[in-house]
């Protein structure tokens, strides 16, 4: 995670304060900080960085689909790379907000694979706690 700067760490760790960072993040901020991800990309298509970046900035917007295209990019870039699994979570975690529970296991079962000891990555919802998630909408569909 050496290559995280100011911005890119905020959107990082922000996924993981889930209702406070949406309380306290005003949208002109999430829109300059897209127009930022965007610039940075522009001069660096392959900064991993940059599309992590821009992916959790578009879960704040709640932008799941174009969050999963981002994160997808950077695992493109550089698939195996130990430093990264923090990525496979964060794409986990727009599948889990966008209600695609069994994606977001097989993405943080990923996440772990690659870095087990990342305190972040533990953070994120159980295995149990996702089946739950689907069990429920499979007895309750909308």
């Amino acid at each position: 995670m050496l290559i995280y700067g100011g911005f890119y760490k905020k959107y990082n760790m922000g996924l993981f304060n889930r209702k406070k960072s949406r309380q306290n993040y005003n949208n002109d901020e999430k829109y300059e900080d897209l127009k930022r991800f965007d610039r940075t990309i522009k001069k660096n298509p392959n900064d991993i960085a940059a599309w992590n970046g821009k992916g959790c900035a578009l879960i704040m917007h709640q932008r799941y689909d174009e969050a999963i295209k981002c994160f997808d990019r950077a695992i493109e870039i550089e698939p195996i790379n130990p430093e990264w699994g923090f990525i496979w979570g964060n794409k986990g975690f727009a599948f889990e907000q966008s209600g695609r529970y069994e994606e977001a296991i097989k993405c943080y079962d990923k996440a772990l694979e690659i870095d087990p000891d990342d305190g972040i990555n533990k953070m994120r919802p159980s295995r149990e706690e996702l089946l739950e998630k689907i069990s429920k909408n499979k007895d309750n569909p909308l």
